[in-house]
């Protein structure tokens, strides 16, 4: 029997695989061709018509795990929530500015423990605003389990292979076993949420751990587990461990590739590390990153122009706790904040690079005619 028979044996894999490719999920560019009217905001400055993705940190400092690697242990950070009131305002405000998509996330926080995120969910889902959410997977009651299945996808935190890594990945007490209820909670979203999908940030601790991750994670009902590195202080990421461990993160990722195909997914730093290059690059000459007017991040201590700027005061403007998302997008430092360059390489490098070739070109943008999918939303 065969290496991939073998594993299919014993890890048989969800009953309904995602039908959606790496190129797909996370092809910035692409999407921007099912919404021209968008792009065309966005390139005449129209930041109100243009805003698209609202990634919402419903919570701050409010979660049930310590994870190692959460860049929000690089920030100093006040516990907060936007309450229940203001975030179905909020949801009423984006739906009126026309906003396609949002994420619920919470800064070094877990969505689900939102004291009103039933409220919020059951809300959502009476809305045409298609909805993403990154969690630990660890706390997901039976009760929410049907209104979680209205969401277009769904990134659970796994980093690990088994449940004493986890542990460590992830800093909680001995006495729970949160990694076999991320399992639990892969099996009862697999068949309701069409994209489910889990991390695995590389690290000291879990890197002998990258093929038996993808094992038990991919049968357990995840649709793709995306490999990413640690990031640490000012948007770098630990170079000198991803170089001196990047001969078993090839060979591991190399074999997990052949076990479950294109369900296995690199980020771009990691895919560009195995490519050869001598250390992933996060830094580049400064241009306008007109790819920001196209979103933002709503917190409790802030709004902010992009998620790699998350936290970082030259980057904060407005407060959804005192002000409306459209006096925000009407206000100067809002305007200000798109229009300064930016020398950050981040997941819309690409996309930002494609909207200013069609500024300064005058080229037009080609519409795509493909099928909807979950994915097509969050441009």
């Amino acid at each position: 029997m065969s290496k991939s028979a073998d594993i299919a044996e014993k890890y048989p894999g969800p009953r309904t695989p995602s039908p959606l490719s790496q190129s797909i999920r996370f092809n910035f560019e692409e999407k921007l061709g099912k919404y021209p009217h968008k792009v065309e905001a966005a390139l005449r400055g129209d930041l109100e018509s243009a805003l698209s993705v609202v990634y919402l940190d419903v919570n701050t400092d409010i979660c049930n795990h310590n994870c190692t690697f959460c860049d929000g242990f690089h920030r100093p950070l006040s516990r907060a929530v936007i309450s229940t009131e203001r975030i179905l305002e909020l949801i009423d405000e984006m739906e009126e500015l026309g906003v396609l998509a949002v994420v619920l996330a919470g800064d070094r926080g877990e969505p689900l423990m939102h004291p009103g995120i039933a409220r919020v969910l059951d809300r959502f889902a009476r809305s045409p605003i298609q909805l993403g959410m990154y969690t630990n997977g660890s706390i997901l009651p039976p009760r929410l389990v049907k209104a979680v299945g209205s969401m277009a996808w769904i990134r659970v935190s796994a980093d690990a292979g088994t449940a004493q890594t986890h542990r460590k990945m992830h800093a909680y007490t001995h006495q729970r076993d949160d990694f076999a209820t991320l399992q639990k909670t892969l099996r009862a979203l697999t068949d309701t949420v069409p994209d489910v999908g889990v991390s695995f940030i590389l690290d000291p601790l879990n890197v002998h751990e990258i093929r038996q991750a993808a094992d038990i994670l991919l049968s357990a009902g995840a649709h793709f587990i995306e490999y990413k590195p640690k990031y640490l202080p000012n948007y770098t990421v630990d170079t000198e461990f991803l170089a001196d461990h990047a001969e078993i993160i090839e060979k591991s990722i190399t074999v997990a590739q052949q076990n479950w195909g294109p369900r296995v997914v690199l980020n771009n730093q990691i895919s560009g590390l195995l490519d050869g290059q001598e250390e992933p690059r996060l830094e580049r000459d400064p241009r306008p990153c007109l790819t920001s007017a196209l979103r933002m991040v709503v917190s409790s201590h802030g709004c902010y122009s992009c998620t790699p700027y998350r936290g970082e005061s030259e980057r904060r403007f407005g407060d959804v706790l005192t002000q409306s998302l459209r006096t925000i997008l009407r206000g100067q430092r809002r305007v200000e904040l798109v229009g300064r360059p930016c020398t950050r390489r981040c997941a819309y490098d690409a996309q930002n690079d494609f909207l200013i070739d069609l500024a300064t070109t005058g080229r037009t943008l080609p519409v795509s005619l493909s099928s909807a999918r979950p994915q097509d939303a969050f441009i």
